[in-house]
């Protein structure tokens, strides 16, 4: 028998959702249980943080909660004219904006270009594990 908490959780998110990859993803777990399937561990995990997120939302304004990023994100734009990177900063504007984190890859990728062109901080070089002493050229 399916869980009529789960159930009613479900159609409660189908309800005041309005992000499209949420109502897909709660659609597709309730035709699994309802063609008798059980959820994984995975699913409920993501199911009970989509409610966890409407139920309480980390901020009503994701742009406000986040003014020094896209301070961030305006000057590393005003220092670009390379379409990926435009295009990435595009993207990550819209996630932020959304309410969904960044990953710890986009926030690499983030800080190295920001750091190279808006604080002009040379990325350092690494050095191989055997490394035992610096060669040096004389100019």
């Amino acid at each position: 028998m399916v869980d009529q908490y789960f159930l009613n959780n479900a159609n409660g998110i189908l309800i005041v959702t309005s992000d499209e990859w949420t109502k897909n993803f709660v659609k597709s777990l309730l035709d699994q249980v309802n063609a008798g399937r059980s959820l994984s561990e995975k699913q409920m995990f993501i199911f009970n943080k989509k409610l966890d997120d409407i139920i309480s939302p980390s901020s009503d304004n994701p742009v406000e909660e986040n003014l020094e990023f896209f301070s961030k994100l305006e000057g590393l734009r005003n220092k670009t004219k390379s379409k990926w990177l435009l295009g990435f900063l595009s993207s990550l504007e819209t996630q932020v904006k959304s309410g969904k984190p960044l990953t710890d890859k986009q926030q690499s990728v983030f800080k190295s270009k920001y750091d190279r062109l808006v604080l002009k901080i040379k990325p350092a070089k690494e050095e191989p594990e055997d490394f035992e002493e610096e060669e040096t050229q004389e100019p």
